[in-house]
């Protein structure tokens, strides 16, 4: 048996047609019939407007037809999918985590920036509490953005080992 991967907004028909490679033009009958092999190896594809894109589909014998080129034999094409996703895994974490860093960053830089306006100056003459509690408040943001510089740059170098044991376990496994 081999395998294929869906697409995103395919149908079940456009599916069948791509996975499959028949000789001339293909009767309705015989598209039928493809499609219904694809539903009975995989079920899921009954309701294939839920199935996200990338999902893994068996690919069955189909006496009408051969599997086309758009299909794998399971071993290479597994290794190859377990790696994609460990790969796209390691990029989202990155990315999640460099967008939360740098949104903390970015909004503790605003509040400094609002602790030194010439508003909050104002208020602070006018109020002995804001006063003595603005210096403080100011403190601790600049040092949340000293904090935030620092997991910065250590993300930086965990994600580098990350990426470069990723390779090193690829490798292990004959990937890469």
């Amino acid at each position: 048996m081999r395998f294929a991967v869906t697409i995103e907004n395919e149908t079940l028909d456009a599916l069948a047609g791509r996975v499959y490679a028949f000789e001339g033009q293909p009767s309705q009958a015989a598209k039928r019939a493809a499609a219904k092999a694809l539903t009975d190896a995989n079920p899921f594809l009954r309701r294939i407007a839920d199935v996200p894109p990338g999902t893994v589909v068996a690919v069955p014998e189909h006496e009408q037809a051969r599997p086309s080129n758009e299909t794998r034999d399971a071993e290479p094409m597994i290794g190859g999918l377990v790696v994609e996703q460990l790969r796209g895994a390691v990029a989202l974490a990155r990315r999640a985590l460099s967008d939360d860093v740098d949104a903390e960053v970015g909004g503790t830089q605003e509040s400094i920036k609002l602790l030194r306006s010439s508003e909050v100056r104002q208020l602070r003459r006018e109020s002995p509490w804001l006063k003595e509690e603005i210096p403080n408040i100011t403190e601790a943001a600049t040092s949340r953005v000293e904090d935030a510089r620092q997991l910065q740059r250590y993300q930086k170098q965990a994600f580098a080992q990350l990426d470069r044991d990723l390779e090193e376990l690829l490798k292990a496994f004959g990937a890469g």
